[in-house]
C-alpha cells in the first residue's frame, strides 16, 4: 500500500514537471514568433537622408518663428533632393573628379575643422564613419563639377568686357583690376542658371 502511494506521488510530480516544461516551451515559441511590441525596426539612412539630417541640423533657427523654421527646414530638404537629382545626372554624364581637385577639397574639409582631429570629432558627432562622410563630400563635389563644366562656356571674355562697359562711369575702375571680380559674378550667375535649367528638365 505504501509503495502505491509513493508511486502515485512520484507520478503526479512527473506530470506536473512535464506540463510545466511543455508550457515553458510553448511560451518560448510564441515569443520567438511575435517580436516585442517595444522593438523598433532599424531603418537604414540613405546618403540623401544623411545629407538632409546634417543640413537641417546646421540651420540656425533659434531666432525664427515656428513658421520660419518650417520653411527653412523644408527649403533645406528640397535643396538636398535637388542635389540628389543632379548627382544622378552627373553620374549618367560620366562626370569625373580629378584626384588633385578631390585632394584639395578634402584638405579644405580638414582646414574648416582646424585639423584632422577636429574633422574626426565632427564626423563622429554626426554619427558617421569617415568613409560615409567622404562619400557625401564626393557627391557634393561631383554635382559642383558637373554644373561648373556645363556653365564654363557661358562666360566669355566678350561678356566680361560688355559687363564692364555697361557700368556707370563712376563705378568703373581700371579694367584689369575689375576683370576677375566681374568674371566671378558672371560665373556665379551662370552656375545658378545652369542648376535651374537642369532641375527644370
Amino acid at each position: 500500500m505504501y509503495m502505491k502511494i509513493v508511486i502515485y506521488v512520484l507520478t503526479g510530480i512527473a506530470v506536473v514537471i512535464a506540463v510545466t516544461f511543455l508550457f515553458l516551451v510553448y511560451r518560448l515559441q510564441i515569443n520567438k514568433e511575435t517580436p516585442a511590441a517595444t522593438e523598433t525596426p532599424i531603418v537604414e539612412e540613405t546618403e540623401t537622408d544623411i545629407a538632409k539630417r546634417i543640413l537641417v541640423g546646421q540651420l540656425e533657427t533659434s531666432q525664427m518663428t515656428p513658421e520660419e523654421k518650417n520653411r527653412a527646414e523644408e527649403s533645406a530638404r528640397q535643396q538636398i533632393d535637388d542635389d540628389a537629382r543632379l548627382y544622378e545626372m552627373a553620374v549618367a554624364a560620366g562626370t569625373v573628379i580629378p584626384d588633385s581637385i578631390w585632394q584639395f577639397n578634402w584638405l579644405r574639409e580638414v582646414y574648416n575643422h582646424t585639423d584632422e582631429a577636429g574633422l574626426a570629432a565632427y564626423i563622429a558627432s554626426l554619427g558617421l564613419t569617415e568613409e560615409e562622410y567622404r562619400a557625401l563630400v564626393k557627391r557634393r563635389l561631383m554635382v559642383a563639377t558637373f554644373i561648373e563644366t556645363k556653365a564654363a562656356a557661358r562666360v566669355t571674355d566678350n561678356d566680361v568686357r560688355t559687363y564692364y562697359e555697361a557700368l556707370p562711369t563712376d563705378e568703373r575702375d581700371d579694367f584689369a583690376l575689375m576683370e576677375i571680380d566681374i568674371r566671378e559674378n558672371l560665373q556665379a550667375k551662370a552656375l545658378a542658371d545652369v542648376r535651374q535649367e537642369l532641375l527644370a528638365q
